[in-house]
């Protein structure tokens, strides 16, 4: 499985990890906080009245 994840600090140079996080994060765990980070993202404007994108 590929990772992008650019969730914190502990990111490589600043430019996000490619394998497993510096942080010890597995690739599975980094695509589904990115996908609660969306859905949360879309309820937040939801509860504003705003279409998401």
């Amino acid at each position: 499985m590929s990772m992008f994840c650019f969730q914190c600090e502990q990111t490589v140079g600043g430019k996000g990890c490619t394998k497993i996080g510096v942080c010890g994060k597995q690739p599975a765990v980094a695509n589904l906080q990115d996908e609660l980070t969306c859905a949360l993202v879309g309820l937040a404007r939801a509860a504003q009245n705003q279409t998401p994108d």
